[in-house]
């Protein structure tokens, strides 16, 4: 199977280049309106993304990447659909559904599959629509949570039901999400960075980063938005398995089992 649908995902080196400047004077973040901007992001209900997703990733072949365009949609806290194509064809769709669980599209390959699994069983960047929430900056704030204004930052805690915690950070001006730190059910850490938001998109409520890189274990996938709208309608179709199945016609259909 493509290593488009690997939980692993990518392995992704980043160049950082050092300057000598002024230190600059540290102070501290507005922790009001980093909470309110949290809180206006979980009012967020109804999504839909296009841009770019990009994989880089190293085995014994060497460095390699892959890219694609991408469409997302997100319904509530538990539909979501996601397109990638290349060059006009379909590559790869899944997504996820109270009623059909995790469903991928694998087009990658002359011999074509369907792989669907309960709705746990996707790539750790979309396994539930939820955690692509919480990866999005657009996941409720529970009441337990705390914010903390720091220098030149604002860091909002939010305790988990399962155990743990996830950490949203801000910039000091609280209107933008930089970075999250989260972790999987079972303690696997997560870190989320947001970036570039003069260029990002405008949903109206908030404005969400041009890119969001999700690594997990040093692996990562970068994700490159474009455009988007928030809580409007949403074609019925793209969460429909059977439409799916239909439209696509893969050529063999497997089943996920723990």
């Amino acid at each position: 199977m493509a290593r488009w649908v690997e939980a692993g995902c990518v392995a992704f080196g980043v160049m950082v280049t050092g300057c000598t400047s002024t230190q600059p004077v540290n102070t501290p973040g507005d922790a009001v309106t980093g909470m309110a901007s949290a809180t206006s992001a979980a009012s967020i209900d109804r999504l839909h993304l296009e841009g770019l997703v990009e994989l880089h990733w190293t085995d014994e072949d060497g460095a390699h990447r892959e890219q694609g365009d991408l469409e997302v949609w997100m319904d509530g806290h538990d539909r979501v659909s996601m397109r990638v194509t290349k060059f006009g064809d379909v590559y790869l769709w899944m997504g996820v559904t109270p009623d059909t669980g995790f469903f991928l599209f694998d087009l990658t390959s002359e011999d074509t599959v369907l792989v669907t699994g309960t709705p746990t069983d996707g790539p750790v960047w979309m396994r539930t629509p939820n955690l692509l929430r919480r990866m999005l900056g657009m996941a409720p704030v529970p009441e337990a949570a705390t914010v903390e204004a720091i220098d030149n930052a604002v860091t909002i805690t939010c305790p988990r039901e399962t155990g743990g915690e996830d950490v949203l950070t801000l910039d000091q001006t609280g209107r933008h999400l930089t970075a999250l730190q989260l972790s999987l059910d079972d303690g696997t850490p997560v870190q989320v960075r947001h970036r570039d938001h003069g260029n990002g998109v405008d949903l109206g409520v908030i404005q969400l980063a041009r890119f969001v890189d999700v690594q997990v274990d040093g692996d990562l996938v970068r994700l490159r938005f474009a455009h988007g709208t928030a809580n409007g309608e949403l074609p019925l179709a793209v969460f429909n398995l059977k439409r799916l199945t239909q439209a696509m016609r893969p050529d063999r259909v497997e089943r996920l089992r723990n």
